[in-house]
């Protein structure tokens, strides 16, 4: 509106539409559509070496649950069951690692495929590949979980050759039959990890770890020791704290990155029954009588929820998803059998020279597995900053191909101290029989 008093053409050009419009922006020239907008180099920049151990510990910390939880089975039944026992956890223990460590590379590809659609500023498409990742998890986990159970026995005595002892034999069946149930938990778990690291945030999902490694030990030191489960003892402790793993990493992943699932309104003592519009909730004390108790939400109900919000994590994988996923995971399980196969000739080969031995052997090869996912947290640690350097220069990648070489043959000769201190130094945190400890 013109002042009281103004010049009334003067208001009236303040309304008019202007005939020559100036341009709100300098004239840019676009892009076609669909074409990407290629990022900036100030925008990608090269970890330091710092930044790079900094995030590859706790990194590492997720990598080494599996071999920690091993490692405290052959403690604790070391400590205190017998020598037949322990010698059981010898081929359970790697079937059933070995086996695990072959589905690392859905986690590989579930990091590497999530990095990459982050790097291009497709957010949804990440989320999707996590969803689609842990339904591959969860299928797959399920089928390793019937065919081992399935196969425990002919696979125990395949490996402990003609003549084994029966004892050990009895207890590496019981242990591969029991750690089977623990395979879907395990491979949900670990694709939830990569999910975190390809979103560069490795502290979330570190906390999983001393809880997954805590419920281990207690339950091993009830179950071998007062109860004398031996064997079958640790197994139930390992896939308890499998699963406590997964219930944690679930619900970090469903409060960060999840899909609101759909909840039903909440009850009040003052709601209207006639309009059927909920009023707010108002929490019940437990002093009130049980008579307004009744009405709240059953444990059905609440049960029903919180299936609902943990299904909303997972997305059935189209074929596109599959093949993408293949892509990734095909060369890499190649190249880990390769590995695991070699593991699993040595046990075999160990467990023809004896009971006692086959005990010695276990206790350095859970040593020995506990140091190797140094250098893949590394490796982990290049996929999640790699398709971004790339994409803006590959002199900025291979910066980072030389600082994670640094950072690995730092760890590597830090690991290799630190496994002879404790094979030579410390070797009764492990057996308590003499004979082990000389073999």
């Amino acid at each position: 509106l013109a002042p009281c008093g103004s010049d009334r053409s003067a208001a009236s050009q303040l309304h008019a539409p202007s005939t020559v419009a100036e341009p709100l922006l300098p004239d840019v020239p676009l892009l076609p559509e669909g074409v990407p907008v290629a990022p900036a180099e100030d925008a990608a920049q090269v970890p330091s070496l710092r930044e790079i151990v900094v995030f590859a510990l706790p990194t590492l910390a997720m990598m080494l649950s599996g071999p920690l939880l091993s490692l405290i089975d052959t403690s604790v039944v070391g400590l205190a069951a017998s020598t037949s026992q322990l010698a059981a956890l010898g081929p359970s223990t790697k079937a059933c690692d070995h086996l695990a460590y072959l589905c690392s590379a859905l986690g590989v590809a579930c990091t590497s495929l999530t990095a990459k659609e982050l790097a291009d500023g497709r957010t949804a498409s990440a989320e999707r590949v996590v969803a689609t990742s842990l339904t591959s998890a969860l299928a797959i986990g399920v089928g390793m979980a019937m065919g081992l159970a399935a196969c425990a026995a002919p696979m125990m005595k395949l490996m402990m050759g003609a003549a084994p002892d029966a004892v050990a034999l009895a207890g590496a069946v019981q242990y591969t039959s029991i750690r089977a149930l623990g395979y879907p938990a395990a491979l949900v778990a670990m694709v939830l990890q990569a999910g975190f690291i390809a979103h560069r945030d490795s502290k979330s999902p570190m906390m999983a770890v001393p809880f997954a490694a805590a419920a281990n030990l207690l339950l091993d030191l009830i179950l071998v020791g007062p109860l004398h489960l031996g064997a079958a003892g640790a197994a139930w402790g390992t896939v308890a704290s499998q699963v406590v793993s997964a219930a944690f990493l679930l619900g970090t992943w469903k409060s960060k990155h999840g899909r609101p699932a759909l909840t039903a309104p909440a009850w009040s003592p003052s709601q209207d029954g006639a309009s059927r519009t909920p009023a707010p909730a108002t929490p019940v004390p437990w002093w009130r009588p049980r008579a307004w108790r009744h009405q709240l939400p059953s444990a059905r109900h609440r049960a029903l929820h919180a299936l609902s919000s943990v299904r909303s994590l997972f997305a059935r994988p189209r074929r596109g998803d599959i093949a993408a996923q293949a892509a990734v995971v095909a060369p890499m399980m190649l190249a880990i059998s390769a590995r695991s196969g070699m593991a699993l000739s040595f046990t075999a080969t160990v467990a023809s020279l004896g009971t006692v031995t086959l005990a010695a052997h276990q206790v350095f090869e859970c040593l020995y597995w506990l140091f190797c996912p140094f250098g893949d947290a590394l490796g982990v640690c290049s996929q999640a900053y790699l398709p971004k350097l790339l994409a803006a220069r590959e002199a900025l990648a291979r910066k980072l191909q030389r600082r994670v070489s640094v950072a690995s043959a730092a760890l590597g000769a830090a690991s290799g101290i630190a496994i002879s201190w404790l094979a030579l130094r410390a070797p009764q945190l492990f057996p308590r029989h003499a004979a082990v400890h000389t073999d």
